[in-house]
This record gives structure tokens, C-alpha cells and sequence, in this order.
């Protein structure tokens, strides 16, 4: 939750953390733009697997300042409602690995769990975590 990687680490320690990304972001280096609901393409950097990791869910919310999406170039909203849609107990809307993955079976899960910065990840205002824990040791 929240994960520096992208974000903060790529960015100020490249030397020690260009697994993540080849450049750093911000740095003048455009990255493919991608809309909210295309798939993370196979071959995109971190790898999982490189780590020894089934599935790497990264959960982020839209305002963290520390942590943010890991595969994907846009910052999305918790789902793809409106304004004033989405709210929990609706599920979450993950951006997946490849085209016709599902959560369950994505080797890489990247969602915004809505507004919010870069606290109370395990708290009541993070519903979405819980279950997303929940989902995780019951497999």
C-alpha cells in the first residue's frame, strides 16, 4: 500500500532502483501514455517473478505523495464512476497484467482505492485493503 518505488525511490536512488523503471520519473523521459482500463503490458518492469513473488498487488490512493501506481502512467479514481460514484462497498476497478486476467489470477495488480494521501492504509478509511487481505490468505 502506498509503494515508494516509482515514485520516490526510482526517482532519488536510479543507481539502486532502475529495476523499476529505465528513467526515473520526472526526469524529461516521456513514458507511453495509458488510459484508465488498458492492460499493464507483459513485458513492463518490475517483474514479479524476477522477485521471487507470486502476485504483487499495489494498492495507492489518488493523492499519495510517498506512493503511487507501480505499472501504469495515469492516477484513476477508485472506480470508473462519476464524481459522486464509486464509494465503497463498491469494488475497486484494478488495472490487471494482461487482457482478460482478473485479479484473482493477475501475476500484477495496480488500484486506486480513492482519495486519500499517503496514510491510513489500515484503518477503517481503507475498506479495500482489508478485503483485498482477506481475498489473499483465503487462496
Amino acid at each position: 500500500m502506498g509503494c515508494p518505488l516509482r515514485q520516490l525511490l526510482n526517482r532519488f536512488f536510479p543507481h539502486l532502483y532502475g529495476w523499476v523503471r529505465p528513467a526515473p520519473e520526472d526526469t524529461g523521459v516521456p513514458f507511453p501514455s495509458n488510459q484508465p482500463g488498458t492492460p499493464i503490458e507483459p513485458g513492463t518492469a518490475p517483474q514479479p517473478s524476477d522477485l521471487g513473488l507470486k502476485q504483487w498487488v499495489n494498492f495507492y490512493r489518488s493523492g499519495d505523495y510517498v506512493g503511487r501506481s507501480i505499472w501504469t502512467n495515469h492516477i484513476l479514481g477508485r472506480t470508473g464512476g462519476g464524481d459522486n460514484e464509486g464509494a465503497f462497498p463498491n469494488p475497486a476497478a484494478p488495472t490487471v497484467y494482461f487482457e482478460g486476467a482478473t485479479p484473482e489470477n493477475s501475476e500484477r495488480v495496480d488500484a486506486c482505492i480513492g482519495l486519500g494521501s499517503h496514510t491510513h492504509y489500515w484503518d477503517r478509511t481503507a475498506p479495500d485493503v482489508g478485503n483485498q487481505l482477506d481475498a489473499l490468505i483465503a487462496r
